[in-house]
């Protein structure tokens, strides 16, 4: 029913119990789930308080105002919700996971005056629903998406939107192994960054039908490795070289391109003006 219940749900915190329940809210911003004394990490009590999906538990149509942690759990959900981590004092992203399968986000919106998501060594890639997701950062300095790819099989996202403020990044790549991200209809506002990079494996990222309407630069200098690939998408930044290659076709890039690297090739492409840019290496 509607209402905030606000509980210290601690209890769910245990690894490999099986729950096998819904929690389904009648509305989706009136029935609030607020819980209360169990930070993240209990060891750094700075950390908000968060809502641990133990294996088998879906919550659908209501909002979290906390942390919604999935970390290990086996077939767990969010879909049709709010997130809403600004409202919890704290630090922490609106969702933190640690090595969670058969997961399933759909239809979820995620506020937050930290980071939005923290995905963190996903193995099980195959069972796992990523898919519409909208991420609102209200503070700066801080990244809509942190990922750290699998070494098997891509990541996935499809219809994924964020909007940041400058200082963070929207998606930041860290992995010390090989990784692939696929992004279909990725969607980045406001001042942000768009991607950055860190740690010393390859990591390959493809995006398509994408719309990189941030203000900020495409590519945020990184370390390590890796290799991006545009397609049919519209880039409103500037692209620049970034130490790793940038492979773009078939797209508007109205921001121009920084060349001298090397590192940057473009094929069917054209500015904002509809003229055609070279095909070739910048």
């Amino acid at each position: 029913m509607p209402g905030t219940y606000a509980e210290d749900f601690s209890f769910l915190n245990a690894w490999g119990i099986q729950y096998n329940i819904d929690i389904i809210g009648q509305s989706r911003t009136g029935s609030i789930i607020k819980p209360l004394n169990n930070p993240w990490r209990s060891s750094e009590p700075g950390y908000k308080s968060c809502i641990h999906l133990s294996d088998g538990m879906f919550f659908r149509n209501l909002t979290v105002q906390g942390i919604l942690d999935i970390s290990g759990s086996i077939g767990v959900g969010i879909t049709d919700s709010l997130i809403d981590a600004a409202a919890a004092t704290g630090y922490g992203a609106g969702i933190m996971s640690h090595y969670p399968q058969k997961l399933t986000i759909d239809n979820v919106e995620i506020i937050s005056d930290g980071d939005g998501m923290w995905l963190y060594n996903y193995w099980d890639v195959d069972n796992i629903v990523l898919n519409n997701i909208r991420i609102r950062l209200t503070a700066p300095e801080h990244g809509g998406i942190w990922i750290f790819p699998s070494q098997a099989t891509p990541i996935k996202f499809t219809n994924l939107n964020i909007t940041g403020l400058a200082g963070g990044q929207a998606m930041a790549f860290f992995s010390y192994w090989s990784g692939l991200v696929e992004l279909d209809n990725f969607t980045v506002n406001g001042q942000i960054p768009v991607f950055a990079y860190g740690g010393s494996g390859t990591i390959s990222v493809n995006a398509r039908h994408s719309n990189f309407n941030s203000t900020g630069s495409l590519i945020a200098v990184g370390s390590g490795s890796l290799d991006f690939t545009i397609d049919n998408s519209v880039i409103n930044g500037t692209v620049a070289s970034t130490g790793s290659p940038v492979k773009i076709g078939n797209s508007k890039i109205t921001g121009g391109i920084q060349g001298g690297s090397g590192l940057v090739t473009t094929i069917n492409s054209y500015g904002g003006s509809y003229q055609a840019i070279q095909n070739g290496t910048f």
